[in-house]
């Protein structure tokens, strides 16, 4: 499912001394298939512009086209109800997901509400709490009653369970301890790897970014700065300081031996490509 995005510019409180610009003429394309990392300051953006993907917020100005369908602030679009099963989007904070008395009738709920029967949804909603490793003895509490970081394990379910073409993930790891957080990326990486479900993801973790994803989009103040592949992304230098983007520690140390002359190290992503380009510099 490809995702195009073309002079799309979206103003809260439109017509109020209230007005803010969040989004100012934005110009994307977004393919299938890939796990693609949304990245930029707390205010950037991020958030309005991935709500827009499955139109919980339409355009101030421009227009969206979504697997062929066309969004624009001219009308209402049709087939929402679709469009928001086929994108499925994990707001940042889960508790605006969770309503339901019982965690497996919350994750159960998208699946219902799209068609599947009560067994058909329930036996979903078991397959993906299962997944996101929550237990079976809280199937029957309420969502309300769990930690942060196992809401955020229900929210993510409860879009699983609608086996959506797309993820949109807003920080999925937030609130996840770092085994947590470790399982969530991989799968998501599994998604993507082996189910080929396009994966979008909106974090502040350049650790996960360059350990999962393909290509980064870059917001500040509501207008891209770039849309580059991960290799090209660590290697802006000049843009990573200036949105004060800390690199992850595998970047830093790259950059520190160029610094102290090492060549032929700027496509360098792990450690092993590194170990190995080190020592045979250090042999010649």
């Amino acid at each position: 499912m490809s995702i195009k995005v073309e002079n799309l510019s979206y103003i809260y409180n439109h017509n109020t001394p209230f007005e803010h610009s969040a989004l100012k003429d934005i110009n994307l394309e977004i393919d299938s298939k890939k796990i693609i990392a949304i990245v930029g300051a707390t205010g950037s953006g991020k958030t309005t512009l991935v709500q827009h993907f499955n139109a919980l917020l339409l355009p101030s100005k421009g227009k969206l086209v979504i697997n062929g369908k066309e969004i624009t602030s001219e009308q209402k679009p049709k087939g929402l109800k679709q469009l928001r099963k086929n994108v499925g989007l994990v707001f940042q904070f889960p508790e605006y997901q969770l309503f339901e008395e019982t965690i497996l009738k919350d994750v159960a709920f998208g699946p219902r509400n799209f068609g599947a029967s009560e067994e058909e949804a329930l036996a979903l909603a078991k397959k993906y709490l299962n997944i996101v490793n929550i237990e079976e003895s809280l199937f029957e509490r309420s969502p309300l009653d769990l930690s942060g970081g196992q809401k955020r394990r229900v929210a993510i379910a409860g879009i699983l369970a609608l086996e959506s073409e797309t993820l949109v993930l807003d920080e999925p790891t937030a609130g996840l301890d770092p085994q947590g957080a470790y399982e969530m990326m991989q799968l998501f990486s599994h998604l993507n790897k082996v189910e080929n479900k396009t994966v979008i993801i909106v974090t502040h973790d350049m650790e996960h970014v360059l350990q999962y994803c393909e290509e980064v989009i870059v917001l500040d103040k509501g207008e891209i700065q770039g849309h580059f592949s991960v290799s090209d992304f660590f290697n802006q230098r000049g843009l990573l300081k200036n949105l004060a983007i800390e690199m992850p520690a595998l970047i830093q140390l790259r950059e520190r031996l160029i610094e102290y002359g090492f060549s032929n190290l700027e496509t360098v992503l792990t450690m092993e490509e590194l170990v190995l380009k080190v020592s045979q510099e250090v042999a010649k």
